[in-house]
């Protein structure tokens, strides 16, 4: 009898705790009666009340024992009912399962929480259970494969942006060719070039691609220092400038074949040279106008599914360069030098040589490159040739000259020469062990149509055939590697579109474009 006492004061004090939070909040709106509540846990809406006490009753009387009509009566067993909260049965084998539906609050009643008031949770939502047949997802790049992340290509529009150092030296200065006497053609020279690219359009197609053409614009801001006994400077190893050239360069595609291998592009470049080398500005050049033309095809060798040799460039080019000058023969009105006229009188006269200036000059040329993989790395091979033709001015007749015995008609040659003709001629290979930096070598010989000796000279070689080799830093790609992902593959932009001083070497592809 004790202990049925005392579980009927147990219940009664659950009871009346109850009872005094039922009394803090809101009426609930009418009801039927509920089920007896089990012992174990109440409803999820309201608080529990005996089975035979409507659930709009008044609240309970202060008395633990009042609550009950029947102080010995056992509660009611609740059926039994889906807990909400319980996780779903799994699905059988072989069948999908979709995302359950969110489960409904719970609210926690006043003895659970500890305080005055009950606390509503909200649960988090359900999360999608796979189903055990379901495939797993491929692990990601750089993930559970192992694979390393590909790198970008080059995004920023100021690549092509590099440093160059060269040394260059002839090989009459190294020792081969000639045997020479003299200090003739011995010429070792280095010099730094700074090229600026940036483009201005290059359109993309919608998953990010090139579409194909671009325009860019590009300058190169350049210096040469000669390391031997210069003949046209007036100090030791003073730094002659470059002239420097202003570009707009459109760049289209205009025909690839069905299996990509075949390709034929075009380039179309317009530049202004300024006459910022002290070889053009002492001789009265004003301005130097180079409207360029390259025309470009893609010929496959192995097809592009070969490890090595798959394809290769070759291309013309031509270029036509006005000069504007002071007059049609290099002067300067710094130097006064006197000279004696055909009349025999002696002035005073700013001309400096009795040469033509190349007003007008045509250049041609055609060039070969491919690209290969050494050691997971860029090799670039190039050959290069071109002939230019220098249109020199015509001397004009002033008619006759009064001479102290009279008047007389100055002869003209029968066949005078109104052409100068030379050849360019450059092989070479550049190497970049990564797309920051690179280092190129190259063999390169320019000259004249004839010799000293009045022979015509090899076109592929002369006492002033030189060796170069630079050093590159591409400066995007330095930037890219301390902004983002690195790129692959360095951004070379071929040609080198500067008119180098008469001490300056010939280099790779600069008469080609």
């Amino acid at each position: 009898m004790k202990y049925r006492f005392g579980f009927v004061v147990a219940v009664g004090v659950g009871l009346f705790g109850q009872a005094s939070a039922l009394a803090q909040q809101p009426q609930p709106p009418p009801a039927p009666a509920p089920a007896a509540p089990s012992a174990d846990k109440p409803p999820a809406d309201a608080a529990p009340a005996p089975s035979d006490k409507p659930a709009d009753a008044a609240p309970p009387p202060t008395d633990p024992v009042a609550g009950q009509t029947d102080p010995n009566a056992q509660p009611a067993p609740k059926p039994a009912e889906p807990t909400p909260n319980a996780p779903p049965a799994p699905p059988p084998p072989g069948a999908t399962t979709t995302a359950p539906p969110a489960p409904p609050p719970v609210t926690l009643p006043p003895y659970l929480t500890g305080g005055p008031q009950s606390i509503t949770v909200v649960p988090p939502p359900a999360n999608t259970q796979p189903s055990i047949t379901a495939t797993p997802a491929a692990p990601g790049p750089g993930a559970d494969a192992g694979v390393v992340p590909k790198k970008k290509p080059a995004y920023v529009p100021w690549r092509g942006t590099n440093i160059n150092w060269h040394t260059g030296a002839t090989t009459t200065a190294l020792g081969i060719g000639r045997d020479n006497q003299s200090s003739s053609h011995e010429q070792i020279s280095t010099g730094f070039n700074l090229t600026l690219n940036y483009f201005v359009l290059d359109p993309k197609l919608a998953d990010g691609s090139p579409r194909g053409y671009s325009f860019r614009v590009q300058t190169a801001l350049g210096f040469d220092t000669e390391l031997t006994d210069s003949d046209v400077t007036k100090t030791k190893r003073e730094p002659q400038f470059r002239d420097l050239p202003l570009q707009g360069i459109l760049s289209k595609p205009l025909w690839k074949s069905a299996n990509e291998e075949w390709g034929l592009s075009l380039v179309m470049n317009g530049t202004v040279l300024l006459p910022t080398s002290k070889v053009s500005y002492s001789r009265g050049v004003y301005l130097t106008t180079s409207p360029r033309a390259l025309l470009m095809a893609t010929v496959p060798l192995r097809g592009k599914k070969a490890d090595f040799l798959q394809n290769v460039f070759v291309g013309l080019s031509g270029r036509w360069d006005h000069q504007f000058s002071r007059a049609n023969v290099p002067t300067n009105p710094d130097i006064q030098r006197p000279r004696q006229t055909i009349s025999g009188a002696t002035i005073m006269s700013d001309q400096l040589t009795g040469g033509s200036l190349e007003t007008n000059s045509l250049r041609t040329g055609m060039f070969l490159f491919f690209s290969e993989k050494l050691f997971d790395h860029t090799l670039w091979v190039f050959l290069s040739g071109g002939l230019q033709y220098g249109l020199l001015n015509d001397v004009t007749n002033s008619g006759c000259v009064q001479l102290a015995t009279g008047c007389a008609e100055p002869t003209r040659a029968q066949n005078p020469v109104t052409t100068r003709y030379s050849t360019s001629f450059a092989i070479g290979a550049s190497y970049f062990p990564a797309a920051e930096w690179g280092f190129d070598i190259t063999y390169s010989n320019g000259n004249g149509q004839l010799g000293l000796d009045g022979q015509r000279r090899n076109p592929l070689y002369s006492p002033d055939a030189s060796l170069n080799l630079s050093v590159i830093l591409s400066l995007d790609a330095i930037y890219e590697r301390f902004t983002g992902p690195g790129r692959d593959d360095p951004f070379i932009v071929f040609g080198r579109n500067s008119t180098p001083p008469p001490m300056q070497p010939l280099r790779s592809l600069d008469t080609v474009f």
